[in-house]
């Protein structure tokens, strides 16, 4: 299914789809081992080539995956993603942040800027944090996600199954 993702005029940073150039930026951001291991699907060391690559598969196949642009505050024009996925049945948010950025808001502000638009009209949207990474799980629930039990996932970066938090964010019907 092809689709043109909106720019968002964000509260902190504003969320642009991806461009081609992009890669550099995220070569920059997921090459960070404290990065990688905040994630399911980002290796460490992260090879060469994989953010062309990355870049590449979500501008042909429009995947909803938002760039972080701070540029308009004197920052970098990409300082991290977010996007939604379909694994399963449901939509999944996934979301990474350079760590010179960390602790300031930014992915906070980005999620709920995110759901309060609802780019892709759907009911509800899921999200998994790894339990050693609470800060990640304090930026769901201030966007207005439940916490709604535990499982488990493989880090490729880790190359050991992680455990995890769940949540969903349900929209009001």
């Amino acid at each position: 299914m092809t689709r043109q993702l909106d720019f968002i005029h964000g509260t902190k940073a504003h969320l642009r789809p991806l461009r081609a150039d992009d890669h550099y930026r995220i070569r920059q951001i997921a090459s960070q081992k404290i990065v990688s291991q905040n994630t399911s699907a980002i290796p460490h060391p992260y090879p060469d080539g994989q953010a062309q690559i990355f870049v590449g598969r979500i501008l042909d196949e429009t995947k909803p995956m938002w760039a972080l642009d701070a540029s308009h505050v004197g920052h970098s024009d990409l300082i991290g993603l977010i996007g939604l996925s379909m694994p399963a049945d449901d939509y999944e948010l996934g979301y990474v942040l350079d760590p010179a950025f960390w602790g300031l808001g930014y992915m906070s502000a980005a999620v709920k800027d995110l759901i309060a638009q609802n780019p892709l009209n759907v009911a509800s949207v899921n999200a998994g944090v790894f339990q050693d990474n609470p800060a990640s799980a304090r930026v769901l629930t201030k966007a207005g996600f439940a916490y709604t039990g535990d499982d488990e996932a493989f880090s490729i970066a880790r190359n050991a199954i992680v455990q995890r938090w769940r949540y969903i964010y349900t929209y009001a019907q």
